[in-house]
């Protein structure tokens, strides 16, 4: 007596495919990316964004956190979007965990911008007003709000 086995593959194949790229080791950077530019004050926009998100080691310039505070401020919303993406990727209704990063770094370079628009204390002194003309801090001529951007990069280049 023969017998016929029918085997019927009811998505696996593609729920595994799916599932193999929703993890391929990308990461979504945001921040100054290419900060080779000159200021025109000595430093590069890097540099000059590094002092700023950190405060100069003299103590002049203040500490005024523009990316790791609204990490630390959005970091259960972030992990929760990033959690969502995940599972539409799984669901198949994302094409690809490479789109769902660079849509969520597109909302945190958006949402890093507003904030520094917003004002970031400490304001300005006196004398940094007087001479850029406005008291919100991190913005004089614009250049570092244009700045903030995001890319993929593979796990590996995230190191610091």
């Amino acid at each position: 007596m023969a017998g016929s086995l029918t085997v019927s593959d009811r998505g696996y194949r593609d729920l595994m495919r799916r599932m193999r790229q929703a993890s391929r080791g990308k990461a979504v950077v945001v921040g100054v990316l290419d900060g080779d530019q000159p200021t025109g004050g000595g430093l590069t926009l890097g540099e000059l964004a590094a002092v700023l998100e950190f405060g100069s080691t003299d103590g002049h310039i203040p500490e005024r956190s523009f990316i790791r505070a609204y990490i630390d401020e959005n970091r259960t919303e972030i992990e929760a979007e990033l959690r969502a993406i995940t599972a539409k990727v799984i669901a198949g209704t994302l094409p690809s965990m490479d789109q769902g990063l660079r849509q969520l770094g597109a909302k945190m370079e958006a949402e890093i911008a507003d904030r520094i628009r917003a004002g970031i204390s400490p304001e300005n002194a006196p004398s940094t007003v007087e001479r850029k003309g406005s008291s919100t801090p991190l913005i004089a001529s614009g250049g570092l709000v244009e700045a903030i951007a995001s890319e993929l990069r593979a796990f590996a280049e995230e190191v610091g």
